[in-house]
């Protein structure tokens, strides 16, 4: 199965195998729980990292489902989905950065022990995606669905894991917001682009 990366950040996926397309919809669902998961269990025990690891979850899961749901659609309609996509990661994104900058001010010690068993888990679904993707590729194929090497959401998970452990010993909120700090900002310069890219791809298509 070929596949290949458009400008927008958006996989072009037409003519893709029934197999692969069966595949895409079980990492959606694993990508989305996952970020579910995630979300509430950083609201639910104060954890910012956790959300901001939710993040690439559902970045994901979106640049998925959306190429999925563009198969066949004409160049225009394709990049106003992108730039919905890259919209919705962004404000995402400031809104946990948002939370996070806040409570520096006003820190607030996270459960240590829920962010490593999240944490664990996360890595162990980032994984299962892997695998269950490698399964389709050939050849030096990128693994990922924006088209960069895996290490990023498994360094993500670890980071995670090893925040945990730095708010368990030092009994403080600091790591934990530091390191969702650097995660928003991660996932803002990785989106920002795709949506200046995107505005000017559409506007040269009107010309």
């Amino acid at each position: 199965m070929q596949e290949r990366e458009d400008p927008t950040g958006m996989l072009e996926l037409d003519g893709a195998a029934r197999g692969y397309r069966q595949t895409l919809r079980i990492v959606i669902a694993i990508s989305g729980a996952m970020f579910a998961l995630e979300t509430i269990a950083g609201y639910l025990w104060d954890s910012h990292t956790l959300r901001a690891d939710a993040l690439d979850f559902l970045d994901d899961a979106l640049i998925y489902a959306l190429s999925l749901a563009v198969i066949g659609v004409d160049t225009r309609t394709r990049l106003a989905v992108a730039l919905c996509k890259a919209g919705i990661m962004c404000a995402m994104s400031l809104l946990v950065l948002g939370s996070a900058l806040f409570h520096i001010f006003t820190p607030e010690l996270p459960r240590a022990d829920v962010i490593g068993a999240v944490g664990v888990l996360g890595l162990a679904s980032n994984l299962t995606c892997l695998v269950l993707l490698s399964v389709h590729r050939t050849g030096q194929q990128n693994l990922r669905a924006d088209g960069t090497a895996p290490r990023p959401d498994i360094a993500g998970n670890i980071t995670v894991i090893v925040t945990a452990g730095a708010v368990w010993l030092f009994d403080s909120a600091w790591p934990d917001l530091f390191v969702a700090i650097a995660a928003c900002l991660q996932m803002l310069k990785s989106n920002a682009p795709v949506m200046r890219r995107t505005v000017q791809t559409y506007c040269s298509s009107r010309r």
